[in-house]
């Protein structure tokens, strides 16, 4: 961390070069890259690797939204979810390698096994059932 304040970091070289405010990095190597992106979230070794600009994304798992740049309001739960995303901004990832193959299509829900879902308005309902838990998303709106 070199210029900003409010940004917390646990794990070798989490925010290795931060500029941005408000971030939270917990693991190896999150918020790697990061220079001014603020209001990020980063539990999980290299989640949110390589964001510089983006703001307000939320990556939990191994390697969630690693290649992400500049894409903001994103949220990813699960080992390598939104992995490739790099300038899409609004989706929504549940699960292992959900979404991974999105760059830059934005406004996507993908779940467990990586179906995507994209609403004109920005509004979602779904239900992803695994069998331990239950995740329910009720008329969500992105930020765009």
């Amino acid at each position: 961390n070199t210029t900003q304040s409010w940004s917390t970091a646990v794990g070798v070289d989490a925010l290795k070069v931060n500029q941005g405010d408000y971030n939270t990095a917990f693991g190896s190597q999150t918020l790697y890259a990061n220079t001014s992106g603020s209001s990020n979230t980063a539990l999980g070794m290299n989640s949110l690797y390589t964001n510089t600009t983006g703001y307000q994304n939320e990556a939990f798992g191994f390697q969630a939204l690693n290649k992400n740049t500049s894409g903001n309001a994103n949220i990813a739960i699960g080992e390598q979810s939104l992995y490739n995303n790099t300038t899409a901004s609004g989706s929504v990832a549940v699960g292992w390698n959900a979404l991974l193959t999105n760059t830059t299509g934005a406004n996507n829900v993908g779940g467990k096994w990586g179906q995507q879902v994209q609403f004109s308005d920005g509004s979602v309902v779904i239900l992803i059932l695994k069998s331990s838990y239950i995740f329910i998303l009720l008329s969500c709106n992105f930020i765009t």
